[in-house]
């Protein structure tokens, strides 16, 4: 069964934007825990935003080898086209309520990578691959804050030393 090829770019296209977005909440919110003392969450945002940089890294580098492009001006994309809204929150001083938002952002991004590997397995093996790894961070990163906002998902424990999967293959 051939791929279609518009469906992944565009698929790749938007986890391109969500992973900038999801970046630069990650780099907020680390900055408004900074000032906050008894905020001992700062470790584990720093690693997520870490993390979905290099992913955003990773999806453009798999765009531009597919052929596709990702667009001259920033603001085409606007909000994330995979629905994931720049604004972190409305009120900065509540970190909870960020979390709690952060939660529901990682779940749609587990939609979105879960969407990208049934299009792509079998098919695109470097496309599924990727997609896969970053899956996999997005739910270890959901499991992360719910833990620590006591939403119950289990899931396990922070740990900094976790290597970041990129598979480079083509």
């Amino acid at each position: 069964m051939k791929i279609d090829a518009d469906q992944v770019l565009e698929l790749l296209s938007k986890s391109a934007a969500s992973e900038l977005t999801m970046y630069y909440q990650y780099t907020l919110l680390s900055s408004i825990l900074a000032e906050c003392e008894e905020c001992n969450i700062r470790e584990i945002v720093e690693a997520a935003c870490y993390k979905d940089r290099k992913h955003f890294e990773a999806l453009v580098e798999r765009i531009y080898q597919l052929g596709g492009m990702l667009p001259s001006e920033i603001n085409v994309w606007g909000d994330s086209p995979a629905g994931i809204s720049a604004t972190l929150s409305k009120d900065m001083q509540d970190i909870q309520g960020m979390l709690q938002r952060l939660v529901e952002t990682e779940r749609r991004a587990v939609r979105n990578y879960t969407r990208l590997c049934n299009l792509a397995a079998g098919r695109d093996r470097a496309t599924y691959h990727l997609a896969l790894g970053i899956l996999n961070e997005e739910l270890e990163h959901r499991a992360w804050f719910s833990q620590f906002i006591n939403d119950g998902l289990p899931g396990p424990a922070y740990d900094s030393e976790r290597p970041i999967y990129i598979d480079n293959e083509s």
